[in-house]
């Protein structure tokens, strides 16, 4: 073993120029593999952060019907985020009791007073700016909600009490709470209700896996072990140089397994030690939409230590797995086996089956769209052989020429076309999460300048509720709010108003007039209302119900002739206790924070993917040039000789980009079962053209003799 690794040693950091391509692409991507890879740890360790902060402010629900304190979850959106406002109260005669204290406060804040989240006083929306006074009791900076309560930086969260005089309570809403758990776990429990937000501010532990996994560790992988098949004509020939002396071929290619292992060791080192020096800073990945806090993406020398391990391990088996060039060409070429296409069987199965069995068994779709990503890469040599042989019986010339090296050697010249199939079928997917359940965005919008119709609501409801909220609102454009009495026995609210004019502003979305010629409410209006809305119309006298707070009311309709985003009228009424606003003119809602990182995530796998097939083709481009010096003599023209590599590229592509692409409209499809994916064939479509021609005009580029 010692000489195998003084021979590895010399040949893997000899200063022969010849040997200095090798170098750079094995040392360059097992640096890339291994600071992905342990950023890829980093960032499912965050997700399972990020999960044990929603479980600590997961409150334990009461068993009785007293509980230490009323919990109501609110929220609004803003520029297309949730804003989660939480609304607390003790219980009388619990008021100081330290587990009704939510994680990241110091106390409860006063009556009347709030605190935000770091994220939220970022966007200017302050407590004073939401209606209420600004309370000290946060441990972060500033006064706002610590570390220890949100997610990540950029979370929206609020934490409120009500006023002095109001309360939460209100027969069979609020939740009774015992309080925060001193050791919360990330099992379901019964008596646990989740209020911690309308959803996590990054992609949950599966989902992250599910990502990382897919978009980061798997190219990177692809693209490690190409790269350690980088070629070297030094080490082409001192492999058979030991050979030719009796080496057996087991030896020889456990010194090229060193001799990779030694290069990947230095790239590997240098990914890992960047890794565990940057990571402590860093706190957003690109396109992601997230900011997290100091030291989330930290990657300790331990688990580097594993990831320089695995990718040195890859490596090394890449570095041994490349022919030998006397056995080479002391036997004729093998066919490549059909079994190649089991992977692929088995992933499209598995992506079928749950759509087709009525399941929701989404990691088990996940599973097959990973295992359809790896076959498909592994399938490539077997296709390109399989067309090179049809091609070989019908072609001459040139065409011919790279067709037989296609099937003498189909693995080498697939390479290209692997990365290809990969990035065609990641894109595809990436793409119908992408704009299916990933955006988490309803097509049905309400116009940007039309009119508004908001139903607001909210507890303990005061005579002058409606009148407060009403001058809040006169800033607004043409605004009317409209008491909304309680539904009767025939289940329907009532929308109160003083005459006809106040329906005036909710004209432009009505069909037909809403007033008849004597001012009263036409019965078409009554229809549409109810139709629209799901409510009834009745005249009242002013928009207070009166003096006595038996008679108050604790909802309203909001009508506005010109456009009210939810977070205007938020600000405006948000001091109301537990203040909830429905946007009834649209159905949208917030963006998943998933589509942000699905973005996020297929950009880096094309980033990986584009640099392994600019090696390749660089690669490629080398082999051109020498295999034109080497067609010349035997009766090809220059210019053949460069068809010849062009169509020894070509062939493999055209062989696996199909198969690919109609791999990924399956997944799309089969997706939408589980709801995973939205089927989107066009966009698939001009994402698969627009990959191939970029490759094929590369190809055509690289594949120039060099001074054209």
């Amino acid at each position: 073993m010692g000489v195998a690794l003084r021979l590895a040693t010399r040949l893997a950091f000899g200063r022969d120029a010849e040997r200095r391509w090798r170098q750079v692409c094995v040392v360059l991507a097992t640096a890339l593999a291994t600071a992905l890879v342990c950023l890829s740890v980093a960032l499912v360790a965050v997700s399972w952060r990020v999960e044990e902060t929603l479980a600590a402010r997961t409150p334990d629900v009461a068993q009785d019907d007293e509980g230490s304190a009323y919990l109501v979850p609110r929220g609004f959106v803003k520029d297309g985020r949730d804003v989660s406002v939480l609304w607390i109260e003790p219980v009388a005669g619990h008021e100081g009791e330290s587990r009704i204290v939510p994680p990241g406060l110091e106390a409860l804040p006063a009556p009347g007073e709030a605190v935000v989240s770091p994220g939220l006083l970022r966007l200017g929306l302050g407590p004073e700016v939401l209606g209420f006074d600004r309370s000290d009791v946060g441990q972060g900076v500033g006064g706002t909600i610590g570390p220890e309560g949100v997610g990540t930086q950029d979370e929206l969260l609020v934490w409120a009490v009500p006023a002095e005089g109001r309360t939460l309570d209100r027969v069979g809403i609020p939740l009774r709470i015992d309080g925060f758990p001193s050791a919360p776990t990330l099992e379901a429990e019964d008596d646990r209700f989740d209020v911690s937000a309308p959803q996590s501010p990054i992609p949950r532990p599966p989902e992250m896996r599910m990502l990382t996994v897919f978009l980061v560790v798997l190219p990177t992988l692809v693209m490690t072990w190409l790269a350690a098949r980088a070629r070297s004509a030094v080490r082409a020939g001192r492999s058979e140089d030991l050979l030719r002396h009796g080496v057996s071929p087991r030896i020889v290619r456990t010194i090229l397994a060193l001799e990779g292992a030694l290069l990947a060791l230095v790239g590997s080192g240098l990914g890992a030690l960047v890794s565990v020096l940057v990571s402590p800073v860093l706190t957003t990945i690109p396109l992601s939409g997230s900011r997290f806090l100091p030291g989330d993406l930290s990657v300790d020398p331990g688990t580097a230590l594993w990831v320089v391990l695995g990718v040195v391990v890859l490596a090394a088996s890449s570095s041994s797995t490349i022919p030998l060039a006397v056995s080479r060409r002391s036997r004729p070429p093998g066919r490549v086996s059909a079994w190649r296409l089991l992977p692929v069987g088995a992933g499209l199965t598995l992506v079928v089956v749950p759509d087709l069995l009525g399941t929701t068994a989404t990691q088990v779709f996940y599973g097959g769209a990973v295992m359809l990503a790896v076959g498909l890469t592994w399938s490539v040599p077997y296709l390109a052989q399989l067309v090179a042989l049809r091609r070989r019986s019908r072609e001459g010339g040139h065409r011919w020429l790279a067709a037989a090296r296609v099937v003498h050697a189909p693995r080498t010249a697939s390479r290209v076309a692997a990365l290809l199939s990969l990035a065609i079928y990641l894109g595809a997917v990436s793409v119908s999460i992408y704009v299916g359940p990933g955006s988490g965005v309803s097509s049905h919008e309400r116009s940007a300048d039309g009119p508004a119709v908001y139903v607001v609501d909210w507890h303990d409801g005061r005579p002058d509720d409606v009148a407060r909220l009403t001058e809040g609102l006169e800033p607004l454009p043409g605004a009317v709010v409209l008491p909304l009495a309680p539904a009767g026995e025939d289940g329907v609210p009532t929308v109160m108003v003083r005459s006809c004019s106040d329906l005036e502003v909710f004209g432009p979305l009505l069909v037909v007039a809403p007033c008849t010629a004597d001012g009263e409410v036409s019965g078409e209006a009554l229809d549409l209302f109810r139709t629209m809305l799901h409510m009834g119309i009745s005249s009242a006298g002013s928009l207070d119900p009166g003096g006595d707070p038996a008679e108050a009311l604790d909802g309203a309709l909001v009508l506005s002739s010109g456009p009210v985003s939810q977070d205007q009228l938020y600000v405006l009424g948000g001091e109301l206790p537990a203040f909830n606003t429905y946007d009834v003119l649209s159905e949208a809602q917030p963006r998943n924070p998933l589509s942000s990182w699905i973005g996020s995530a297929w950009l880096i796998s094309i980033i990986i993917i584009g640099l392994a097939v600019v090696r390749e083709m660089a690669e490629h481009s080398r082999e051109v040039r020498h295999d034109a010096r080497a067609l010349i003599p035997i009766g090809l023209s220059e210019d053949e000789a460069r068809r010849v590599g062009s169509w020894t590229l070509l062939l493999p592509i055209l062989a696996a980009a199909p198969v690919s692409y109609v791999c990924g409209l399956v997944t799309s499809l089969f997706g939408t079962g589980v709801s995973a994916t939205s089927y989107a064939p066009l966009w698939i479509t001009v994402y698969t053209a627009v990959i191939v021609a970029a490759t094929l005009m590369a190809s055509r580029a690289g594949s120039r003799p060099s001074g054209t």
